[in-house]
């Protein structure tokens, strides 16, 4: 089973929603969905019923990124670092309610203190979404390259457990927009 999971993790799901006509996202899974705060900077993933992720927050320097579009950010000693999103998309399995979203930075250039880092990641969370559609639980592999100086061994990564709540838009009286939903 762990061999089965990491192989997809590895491999991905399929067809990137973009290029899969039938890619459909039940409603009560699409929408935004913020993770539990275990970070500094916890994620936010916007998922739309076509299988397209909008926007993403990811832990990643907490940095908001958008499917195929370049992210400049001014770091707070005035440097500018720039983040390059690639394919950025969700698929889900009715049969065992299994979400799948795919998160890929082609390029980064982090500038900070004198710091140059460059790279790419990719980034891929897979699990259950809860009956009442309100809790989702992934496990959570990035795949991090910083280039030929700091090899990284992607066969080695391993999942971490994480909790999201469904963000709940209370679109009828205006009010408490991307407040969590209460029980």
């Amino acid at each position: 089973m762990k061999i089965m999971f990491m192989t997809a993790l590895m491999t991905g799901c399929g067809k990137p929603a973009a290029e899969t006509a039938d890619n459909k996202i039940p409603s009560f899974a699409a929408g935004t969905w913020q993770e539990r705060p275990h970070d500094d900077w916890p994620w936010t993933i916007t998922i739309e019923t076509n299988g397209i992720v909008s926007s993403a927050v990811t832990p990643f320097v907490g940095v908001e990124v958008k499917p195929g579009q370049t992210t400049k950010v001014e770091m707070a000693d005035g440097n500018v670092s720039t983040f390059v999103a690639g394919d950025m998309y969700a698929e889900y399995t009715p049969a065992t309610r299994e979400l799948f979203v795919y998160v890929e930075i082609k390029e980064f250039h982090i500038r900070v203190q004198g710091i140059r880092t460059d790279g790419s990641r990719v980034d891929r969370l897979y699990g259950p979404v809860s009956e009442d559609g309100l809790i989702w639980k992934p496990d959570y592999i990035d795949i991090l390259d910083l280039g030929p100086e700091l090899p990284i061994d992607p066969t080695g990564a391993e999942a971490t457990p994480l909790v999201f709540d469904k963000v709940v838009e209370e679109l009828a009286t205006g009010e408490g927009k991307n407040k969590k939903p209460t029980k």
